[in-house]
C-alpha cells in the first residue's frame, strides 16, 4: 500500500485494561488495528503507559501494511494527527507529562501529539457534539460537552477513591457481601459458591491470599462482575441489590454532569463499557435515574471508542475537549 504521511491519521484508546490503536484514512477508513497492555499512566505509570502506547501503535501501523514507526514520524506531522485518548489524564498536568513522556517515546515533537482523557472519545464516536459519554468498565465516568464547548466530568477517581457503578464496585460489593454472609453478619447468598469456584478457592479465608497476593487485585476484583451478574439472573436478591444500585449510580453521573452544564433533553447519552452487557438489569436504574433530570435519548455506543480518537486526528470532528 502506498500511502503519504499526510493520509495517514492515528487513534488511540488507551485504559486500564488495554489500548488500542487504530489507523485510517478520513471518513472512517479504518486501515489498521493495534492492540498492548494498560496505558493508565495513574494504574502503569508514565513511562510504562508511553510503551504501551508505542507498541500498540506500531502494531497498527503493521497491520495496515504502512512504514514502520521511525521511519513514518521521520517526517512532518501535522498538530493533533495522533490523538490519543487515555484514562487517568483528567488533569491538564498528567496531559502535559504523558505528552511529553510519549513524545520522547516516539522522537516526535510535542505538538504533534493530541491527549485528552478516555471518556471524550466516546461523543465523536457516536457522531455526536453535545451530550454526555457514561463509562462503565472496569473504572466509571461520565464526560459532558455543549455546542459551545464548555465541559465537566463526573467520577473517574479510580478504584481507592470511587469509581461507583464500575465492574470493579460491583466485584468488590459481591466480595462484601459474601464476608458478611460467612460472618453471620448478612444474609446466605448464592454469591457465595459463584465467587468461591471462580477464584478456585475452597474455603472463604483463601479468598484473602487470592485477592491480596494478585498480581493485579483490582481486575481480580473487576473480573467478577460477570458472575455477579449471572447470578442476579438466577434471582439472587443481593446480587440484583448490587447490579440495580452500578445503575443508579451511573445515572447519577450522568444526571450531574447535565445539570452542570444546563444540557436540555434534547442532549444524548452515550454508554459504553462491559457492565452494560447486563442488559435491562443495569439499564433500567439507569434510566430511571436520568428520568429525573428528563434525559431520555439514552444509547450504547455501537463503535469502538478508539474510532473517536480518528476522528478527532483527521479533523472530521471538531470538539474543544478540555477533559
Amino acid at each position: 500500500m502506498s500511502l503519504s504521511l499526510r493520509e495517514i491519521f492515528v487513534g488511540v484508546d488507551g485504559g486500564g485494561t488495554h489500548t488500542v490503536a487504530l489507523v485510517g484514512r478520513r471518513g472512517d477508513e479504518i486501515l489498521g488495528r493495534g492492540g498492548a497492555g494498560p496505558s493508565n499512566p495513574s494504574v502503569v505509570g508514565f513511562e510504562v503507559a508511553a510503551k504501551q502506547i508505542r507498541s500498540a501503535v506500531e502494531a497498527a501501523l503493521v497491520d495496515a501494511g504502512v512504514p514502520p514507526l521511525d521511519l513514518l514520524f521521520a517526517g512532518s506531522l501535522a498538530p493533533g494527527q495522533l490523538t490519543l485518548g487515555i484514562a487517568g489524564t483528567g488533569r491538564p498536568s498528567d496531559r502535559a507529562r504523558l505528552t511529553a513522556t510519549l513524545a520522547t517515546e516516539l522522537g516526535l515533537p510535542p505538538d504533534t501529539l493530541r491527549i485528552v482523557t478516555d471518556v471524550a472519545l466516546l461523543l465523536p464516536a457516536a457522531g455526536v457534539s453535545a451530550g454526555v459519554a457514561l463509562v462503565a468498565g472496569t473504572g466509571s465516568s461520565a464526560f459532558g460537552i455543549t455546542e459551545d464547548g464548555r465541559t465537566a466530568i463526573a467520577g473517574g477517581w479510580g478504584y481507592l477513591l470511587g469509581d461507583d457503578g464500575s465492574a470493579f464496585d460491583v466485584g468488590r460489593r459481591a466480595l462484601r457481601v459474601v464476608l458478611r454472609a460467612v460472618d453471620g453478619l448478612g444474609p446466605p447468598t448464592q454469591l457465595a459458591t459463584a465467587v468461591e469456584q471462580h477464584l478456585g478457592v475452597t474455603q472463604p479465608r483463601d479468598l484473602i491470599r487470592v485477592v491480596y497476593q494478585s498480581s493485579s487485585p483490582r481486575s481480580t476484583i473487576a473480573d467478577l462482575a460477570p458472575l455477579v451478574v449471572a447470578t442476579a439472573r438466577d434471582g439472587d436478591p443481593l446480587a440484583q441489590q448490587i447490579v440495580t444500585r452500578a445503575g443508579e449510580k451511573l445515572g447519577q453521573f450522568a444526571c450531574a454532569v447535565a445539570r452542570r452544564l444546563d444540557l436540555d433533553d434534547r442532549s444524548p447519552v452515550i454508554g459504553t463499557g462491559g457492565l452494560f452487557q447486563a442488559g435491562d438489569l443495569i439499564l433500567d436504574p439507569l434510566r430511571k435515574s436520568l428520568a429525573r433530570v428528563h434525559l431520555a435519548d439514552f444509547r450504547l455506543l455501537d463503535r469502538e471508542p478508539a474510532v473517536g480518537a480518528l476522528r478527532l486526528a483527521s479533523g472530521e470532528v471538531r470538539l474543544e475537549i478540555g477533559g
